[in-house]
C-alpha cells in the first residue's frame, strides 16, 4: 500500500526541523511530531545523520530481522511527495514541504531561461549545459535557503566524490 504524505504523522520534514534545532538553528517550523523526534534524538556533543537514498521501510524489512538496521529502527517516518531524490533532499535541507521549497521533481521548468532543467545536477536537460553558464544562480534555482546556514554548532557534511562541490551540494 502507498502511504501518502501527511503533516499529521511523523515525517522527514519534522526530522529535518528537529535536527536543525539540535544543531542550533532557530526560527524553523515546530510541530508536535518534530518536538517528539527532537526529544528522541536528544542533546549530544555530536550528532551524526546519514541519509541513504532509496532506503525505505520495505528495503529495511527485506534486510532481515537480525540485521543491525532493523534492530535499531526507533520510528517510521513518512516522506514527501514525490519521493524522488531532489525533492526529498531539498525537504531535508530546508525543513519545508515541496510546495514551499520549490523543487518538485528531477526536471523543473525554469522561467528565467525558458527551458527544463535537471535541477539537482544544475544543468539544462536538453543538452546538459550548466545553468550557471546560462546565467542562473543557485538562489534562483533553489529559492528557499537551507537550514544549515543558520546552524550555530559546527557541522561537517560528507558526500560522495561524484556530487561533492556541485551547485546543489553547495546549496544544501
Amino acid at each position: 500500500n502507498l502511504l501518502r504524505p501527511s503533516a499529521s504523522v511523523p515525517n522527514i520534514v519534522d526530522l529535518a526541523n528537529a535536527i536543525a534545532r539540535l544543531a542550533g538553528a532557530s526560527g524553523g517550523p515546530t510541530t508536535p511530531n518534530s518536538e517528539v523526534l527532537e526529544a528522541a534524538i536528544g542533546q549530544a556533543d555530536h550528532l551524526v545523520f546519514i541519509a541513504a537514498d532509496g532506503l525505505g521501510m520495505q528495503a529495511i524489512g527485506d534486510i532481515g530481522v537480525g540485521a543491525f538496521i532493523p534492530q535499531h529502527v526507533v520510528a517510521e517516518l513518512r516522506t514527501v511527495f514525490p519521493s524522488s531524490t531532489p525533492v526529498v533532499f531539498t525537504s531535508l535541507a530546508t525543513g519545508e514541504w515541496p510546495n514551499k521549497h520549490g523543487v518538485p521533481s528531477w526536471h523543473v521548468y525554469l522561467r528565467e531561461i525558458d527551458c527544463v532543467s535537471t535541477i539537482i545536477r544544475f544543468n539544462r536537460r536538453s543538452d546538459e549545459k550548466g545553468l550557471a553558464e546560462l546565467g542562473l544562480t543557485s538562489e534562483q534555482a533553489y529559492p528557499l535557503p537551507p537550514a544549515a546556514g543558520s546552524f550555530t554548532r559546527d557541522a561537517l557534511f560528507l558526500l560522495p566524490k561524484g556530487i561533492a562541490d556541485t551547485a546543489y551540494s553547495t546549496y544544501t
